[in-house]
């Protein structure tokens, strides 16, 4: 299995090179799947069968679909707050705030729970680090366009919080981060 904070390290920097590499987003999927929060890994997967699909990369597919019937495999019908993140800016962006709310609502609420992680201010991963952050971001922008003022600048300083130092570095990779930390302090 070997390091799996250095497999994680090492894949980043692949992808910092080829942003669209299966191989490097299959290996953090792998890794995360060890790891207490294994659905983490779905999003992983999910990437690498799409770049591998665009790549025609035939045995890495292969590879993928096994890999959901090992033992240890993410299951995907259990809660998946990646899932409820999307769908909750969907319907954000579909002017369903209500519906917005209660999933975004959902995720943050996971995500803090100390049994998942949390709080969202401790989680480790760029991946799920990344994710707080769309979650706390989007949340705080339908809360605002809501009209709770006071409720969206508490989540919005908890997603500005989230691009500062850490241990792992910031969520995103530099031109991303300074742009979403120029969005969020904008609003």
């Amino acid at each position: 299995a070997g390091n799996g904070t250095a497999t994680i390290s090492l894949s980043e920097e692949a992808l910092d090179i080829d942003d669209e590499n299966p191989h490097a987003a299959f290996f953090i999927a792998q890794t995360l799947a060890h790891k207490p929060q294994p659905n983490a890994s779905l999003h992983w997967l999910e990437r690498a069968k799409c770049w591998a699909q665009k790549r025609g990369e035939e045995e890495l597919l292969k590879q993928a679909g096994e890999f959901l019937r090992m033992p240890h495999a993410p299951n995907p019908s259990s809660p998946n707050p990646r899932q409820w993140v999307q769908q909750g800016i969907a319907h954000f962006k579909q002017r369903r705030l209500q519906e917005a709310l209660r999933l975004l609502g959902q995720a943050v609420e996971f995500m803090d729970d100390k049994e998942h992680g949390g709080p969202l201010e401790h989680l480790r991963g760029k991946p799920l680090r990344a994710l707080a952050f769309d979650a706390l971001e989007a949340l705080a922008e339908a809360l605002a366009a809501e009209g709770n003022l006071e409720d969206a600048q508490r989540y919005g300083r908890r997603a500005a919080g989230l691009l500062g130092p850490s241990a792992e570095g910031p969520p995103f990779h530099l031109p991303d981060l300074h742009r979403r930390e120029g969005l969020i302090f904008l609003s």
